[in-house]
């Protein structure tokens, strides 16, 4: 499936940290064999909040996270109505700050997530949540191609 690939492919990227490290031995044990799996040992390894010295500015323990979506013109309608039955649910969660879905005006094919979250630990409270594992388990069957990447703030 193409979303198994692309969450395999991104989770070997976010694995190469030091931070991974627990993760990294797991996965090399065979233990993750579907995107949900993969998912569920990175939020493992996010358990605990990522230390100061990974932000540019050490008072600051917010987590930033884009997710570009690829989404088939016919699925969009399906995608959107997914993707707000699990924002509802996701504002009301106590580490969400930002949680929004927009696209270009240019291009309709590619939507992006971009949220704020109080920590680290939220992010992985997130991915553990049972709305956000049937929201993935949605867009997989949707064939909607999507990218994690966990930002560091450069310039405030």
């Amino acid at each position: 499936m193409k979303s198994t690939a692309m969450i395999v492919c991104v989770a070997s990227l976010l694995l190469a940290s030091p931070a991974f490290a627990s993760t990294r031995s797991s996965m090399q044990n065979g233990m993750a064999s579907t995107g949900l799996e993969v998912i569920q040992l990175i939020t493992n390894s996010l358990g605990g909040e990522l230390s100061s010295s990974q932000n540019k500015d050490p008072e600051d323990k917010k987590a930033y996270v884009l997710i570009d979506y690829a989404v088939p013109p016919s699925k969009q309608t399906e995608f959107i109505s997914a993707f707000e039955k699990t924002a509802s649910k996701t504002k009301d969660e106590e580490g969400s700050v930002v949680y929004t879905l927009s696209r270009t005006i240019d291009e309709n094919l590619t939507f992006y997530l971009y949220s704020e979250w109080t920590g680290m630990k939220a992010v992985g409270e997130h991915f553990n949540s049972t709305y956000l594992k049937e929201y993935l388990k949605t867009i997989a069957e949707l064939n909607v191609v999507w990218k994690l990447h966990i930002l560091e703030p450069v310039v405030y």
